[in-house]
């Protein structure tokens, strides 16, 4: 891969044991502009990898060394005679990628923003949030750090406030970076989906300005590392974000990206694919040429009913599981409410309040309606992406469960639903009204037959 990225020369070189991913897995901003390289802990310099150093370096460039002499041995450090070594290590997998963003914030003043992944994991679960946004830590040069899963180490915390972080940005959901570790950070953005691949996909259409080159890793075997955290620097080189696939399998989420020019006859997405036929079958390959540029699969509506469940979720179930399959069907939420609010003014819901989610086009509101501290999927609405002159959002594809779609007419509900009650607008917002079952209405342009729905409301009437 270094070869592939410098033909000629690179401005430095970052070296890391064989024997494991963690001490790889903060160095992705130093890779924007140097190739990743192995040596093993327990042996002299390969000459291959030494071969490769001299190639791409002039005498006195530096060669960034990551982990202590336990990973990276001292005479391996000696046959570097004539570069400028760098040894950036620490106690541990966290002080090391400290060092390593303390390094890149000395070099390019970096450090208003940081992203911050998970320490510990089993497997492959250890590094995939980390590479799913290496590509992006190496193109814009952002510092990575780590912490555990529960409890904000101490000294991440000092780094932050040392580089005076305005940003952080979280990788992966509270499986990976909890809650209470994110309510911890300055100014927190979680980037997450429903599993890694999502994550990757969030990480791709957030951070990236555009997904029309993207680099494909294998996210799930346990050595996919070896190869994974060299691709940053391919994955910045090529402005691609990284995504994630199985050795035989396409996640969806994934699928979804190099998908992208589905129907147009010809390939939108250039796909790059890292590794052998172990790490990533033909069969997967194939499937992701198929889908790019071929046909556009029809997706199944998501259903409304006329008790106000959406997508199969219940009004009044536990709110972060709403979140979770909201999630899984919509991907991320575009905007989450900072803070817990009231909602609807002073009424049962009280001072307890809660979040709104959104995604594009759909809201929803997760409330703790009894102020116990348990949060609930309490109600929301739909708009078209033309309502009330609103600026246009993805139309998600929601229809109730007798098949009344955005933009029906009036004769169309009145036909559907025929024992749904109809109150005529009166020149106020949102005007003519359908109630369609005891928690589900519909809002239409106007009162004539050939005015159309506009939205649909679902849930209680802010919990009165």
């Amino acid at each position: 891969m270094s070869s592939h990225r410098f033909p000629d020369r690179a401005d430095a070189v970052v070296l890391a044991t064989t024997s494991g991913f963690a001490d790889s897995l903060a160095a992705a901003p130093l890779l924007g502009s140097a190739p990743l390289l192995f040596t093993p802990p327990d042996a002299p310099l390969p000459d291959v990898t030494a071969a490769e150093i001299d190639r791409v370096l002039a005498p006195g460039d530096e060669v960034f060394i990551l982990g202590g002499e336990s990973a990276v041995p001292a005479e391996v450090e000696l046959a570097l005679d004539g570069y400028e070594v760098v040894r950036l290590a620490g106690r541990d997998r966290i002080e090391t990628a400290i060092a390593v963003a303390t390094a890149v914030a000395d070099q390019s003043g970096a450090g208003a923003v940081v992203a911050v992944a998970r320490a510990f994991g089993d497997g492959s679960a250890g590094w995939a949030d980390s590479i799913t946004a290496s590509g992006w830590a190496a193109d814009t040069g952002t510092p990575l750090v780590l912490t555990p899963t529960g409890e904000l180490d101490g000294r991440v915390s000092a780094l932050l406030d040392d580089l005076d972080t305005a940003v952080t940005i979280v990788l992966g959901g509270p499986a990976a970076v909890s809650d209470a570790v994110a309510a911890e950070l300055p100014a927190p953005r979680r980037i997450a989906g429903p599993d890694r691949a999502a994550t990757a996909a969030a990480v791709a259409t957030e951070l990236w300005p555009s997904t029309q080159n993207v680099v494909v890793l294998n996210g799930y075997q346990d050595d996919g590392w070896t190869l994974g955290l060299p691709a940053a620097g391919l994955s910045a080189d090529f402005d691609a974000p990284i995504l994630l696939v199985d050795s035989d399998r396409l996640p969806d989420s994934t699928r979804a990206l190099v998908g992208e020019g589905c129907g147009s006859g010809t390939a939108q997405v250039e796909t790059t694919v890292i590794g052998t036929t172990a790490l990533i079958s033909e069969a997967v390959a194939a499937e992701m040429d198929r889908q790019d540029g071929g046909p556009c699969p029809a997706p199944a509506p998501v259903l409304i009913t006329s008790d106000g469940a959406v997508g199969g979720v219940q009004l009044t179930s536990d709110g972060r599981q709403a979140v979770a399959t909201f999630t899984e069907l919509f991907g991320p939420p575009t905007t989450i409410s900072d803070d817990r609010r009231p909602f609807c003014g002073s009424n049962s819901l009280g001072p307890a309040g809660g979040q709104i989610y959104v995604w594009a086009s759909l809201v929803i509101f997760v409330v703790d309606v009894e102020g116990k501290g348990h949060e609930v999927f309490w109600g929301g609405f739909f708009n078209s992406p033309d309502s009330y002159g609103a600026p246009a959002p993805p139309d998600l594809g929601l229809e109730t469960d007798r098949g009344l779609g955005m933009g029906a007419t009036n004769a169309e509900v009145r036909q559907l639903y025929p024992d749904a009650s109809f109150s005529p607008a009166d020149g106020g917002v949102p005007g003519a009204t359908w109630t369609l079952g005891p928690q589900l209405q519909a809002g239409a342009s106007g009162n004539g037959d050939s005015d159309t729905v506009q939205f649909f409301g679902f849930g209680s009437n802010c919990g009165e």
